[in-house]
């Protein structure tokens, strides 16, 4: 990523810490923990498609592009990652297929697997789902081809990490 648009990713995400971190991202985890409570898994990656899709709309108006190459978009996925989880993670394209146009992306630290209070969520199986669609959602629409996004590996199962295998819909 160029010097130019490290320091606009960083200036984005400096004022999203002032307002989502510590008003939005508290609502967002309850709920999102209240929803895997009840079962609720397929609406949270539902919800997150759509989101993804619109963020994506949203960064392709400003940046004046409306698709990608799936190369620019794993260039970008670390800062996109950074982005909607504004600041609290990191994250990682781990393998990429260029056949096929699948690819993983690792993120490390995920609010969407922990309560308000950094607890992580202890489920025994994935709780990122919201992430997961966004991913999918996103992917989806820089791409224009219908992606899906599972959650392979989830800090809430007891992995050290969250990790999405991205595939494209056949």
């Amino acid at each position: 990523m160029s010097s130019i648009k490290k320091k606009l990713a960083d200036i984005i995400i400096n004022v999203s810490k002032d307002i989502v971190i510590p008003v939005l991202m508290p609502q967002i985890q309850l709920l999102n923990a209240h929803m895997l409570q009840l079962g609720l898994d397929r609406q949270l990656y539902v919800y997150g498609t759509q989101v993804g899709v619109e963020m994506a709309k949203l960064a392709g108006r400003k940046m004046g592009k409306d698709k990608m190459s799936l190369e620019e978009l794993l260039e970008w996925s670390p800062f996109i990652v950074k982005h909607i989880t504004v600041g609290l993670s990191k994250a990682e394209v781990t393998h990429v297929d260029w056949k096929t146009g699948e690819y993983t992306i690792r993120v490390y630290n995920s609010p969407y697997a922990k309560l308000p209070d950094g607890k992580i969520i202890k489920l025994g199986r994935p709780a990122c789902h919201l992430l997961a669609g966004i991913f999918a959602g996103g992917a989806t629409r820089v791409l224009g081809r219908l992606y899906t996004a599972e959650e392979t590996k989830c800090i809430a199962k007891g992995d050290k990490y969250c990790e999405f295998h991205l595939k494209p819909v056949r």
